[in-house]
């Protein structure tokens, strides 16, 4: 009889345990499916940002080629009683003032596009670090 009982305590102490572990794999898995869902949501800004980034990026583009089309043209001369043109080296240097500025602006939306590209591709493996 004595042996039946304390069989029966460690069947008891077994299966609490065992209930136990379901609980913390269950609020695990609750866990890692919020996680999951951050991650889905993330992923959706990430590529709706890098979207936006390359339409700015052509958009960009075709006003840089639009500038450098008009600092190609040759200057025109005023009519008399008209205000004199900028000298040639003024609309080159005010062209290569906005020729820098807008390269800035591409050069800042790439590294933006290049960091969330990054960030879309290393996420996932940084997450499931965390539960190791």
């Amino acid at each position: 009889m004595l042996h039946s009982s304390n069989g029966q305590r460690r069947s008891r102490s077994d299966v609490r345990r065992l209930e136990e572990s379901g609980a913390e794999l269950e609020a695990r898995a609750r866990t890692l499916n919020d996680e999951l869902a951050q991650v889905a949501s993330r992923l959706g800004a990430l590529a709706a940002s890098v979207s936006a980034g390359e339409s700015q990026l052509d958009s960009d583009v075709l006003a840089l080629e639009t500038m450098r089309q008009e600092v190609e043209q040759p200057t025109n001369h005023s009519p008399p009683g008209e205000p004199r043109p900028k000298s040639r080296e003024t609309v080159l240097k005010d062209a290569r003032a906005a020729l820098d500025s807008v390269r800035a602006i591409v050069a800042e939306l790439d590294i933006t596009r290049a960091t969330a590209e990054g960030e879309l591709y290393t996420w996932p493996m940084r997450a499931s670090n965390r539960f190791r």
